[in-house]
């Protein structure tokens, strides 16, 4: 997206220098623009009530957010199916107000037991880089000492991973957080535009994936995919952080 590039190069022409003129909204060789001179460091966010702003008009089709609410059916939701035959997967049902998973029991060779299981749903071949963070609500009193929720994008068909000698369904791994399980609600932040291995292709799939170190359970109340553009469209200007 490139909407905001003329707002980031504004932005960007106001360089901090120490000890240097500062020229703040524009372009370089205007030898009639205001100069902002400061003999020690400058931060532009304390400049932003006088600052000239260019080219910030926000356009009226910016891309809402997307979410799934819990507190109603949504069968496009589905379980992970295991590849592996001794590893059942999570089941699923319905509270009040979330999704329940109960994570399946996974066997292993090195004695190492441990539950996981996974949530996935269909997306219409988005662009990745479109989209800034997940947001999931959730809530656990699960008996653990650890837990982990972890982002991941799109399934491969068994034939594509037996080519790479690889048992996994998931063609990506992205960000993912401790989980909290003290009965609380949560909200995990997961960054959206970033995965393990080189991205090629549509995002086909969001998939969530839980992993504890004994068998537990987890209701989610809610997922929000929020677009980059999205994050900078309620105001014109403004300090925002970015990792």
């Amino acid at each position: 997206m490139n909407r905001y590039a003329a707002s980031l190069q504004t932005v960007l022409r106001g360089t901090l220098l120490i000890g240097s003129i500062i020229t703040w909204g524009c372009a370089p060789g205007d030898a009639g623009s205001p100069v902002l001179q400061a003999d020690t460091p400058l931060h532009l966010e304390d400049q932003l009530e006088t600052a000239m702003i260019e080219g910030a008009e926000v356009p009226d089709d910016v891309t809402q957010p997307v979410t799934w609410q819990f507190d109603e059916p949504q069968p496009e939701w589905s379980a992970v199916p295991p590849w592996e035959p001794e590893t059942r997967p999570a089941e699923l049902s319905r509270t009040e107000d979330a999704l329940r998973m109960v994570l399946g029991d996974a066997d292993t060779t090195d004695d190492n037991e441990y539950s996981v299981g996974g949530i996935y749903v269909d997306l219409p071949d988005w662009t990745r880089d479109d989209w800034a963070r997940v947001q999931v609500r959730a809530r656990t009193d699960a008996d653990v000492e650890r837990m982990r929720l972890i982002l991941a994008f799109n399934l491969r068909e068994r034939s594509d991973a037996a080519e790479e000698d690889d048992d996994s369904p998931i063609e990506f791994w992205g960000a993912s957080s401790a989980v909290v399980h003290d009965g609380t609600v949560q909200t995990y932040d997961l960054r959206a535009d970033w995965s393990g291995g080189r991205w090629e292709g549509p995002w086909k799939q969001l998939v969530l994936v839980v992993w504890a170190d004994t068998a537990a359970s987890i209701d989610i109340l809610s997922v929000t995919v929020v677009s980059k553009e999205a994050t900078y469209a309620d105001e014109r200007a403004g300090v925002h952080s970015e990792v």
